[in-house]
């Protein structure tokens, strides 16, 4: 496993329409996967992680153009839970 930076800070933002600004709302720091990670990790194509993430088997949200994974949602993937 190639070693990556796993913790990223999201910041949730809301954009004020009446001052045309952008607001923080939220700041979390939780580990994040990319899908280089999650192929390292799983042992599957890229291809494979790209489709379970457009299917919503693994949850995941869009930050720019890259997927990110929680450690949540990839546990729950793991345990085989419902992860949607």
């Amino acid at each position: 496993m190639t070693k990556r930076k796993l913790f990223d800070i999201i910041f949730i933002v809301r954009r004020n329409r009446n001052l045309g600004v952008f607001v923080v709302i939220a700041i979390i720091n939780t580990k994040l996967y990319t899908v280089e990670d999650l192929v390292d990790m799983l042992n599957i194509s890229d291809k494979t992680v790209r489709a379970y993430l457009r299917e919503g088997k693994i949850k995941a949200r869009k930050i720019g153009l890259r997927w990110r994974v929680t450690e949540e949602n990839l546990k729950k993937f793991l345990e085989g839970g419902d992860n949607k």
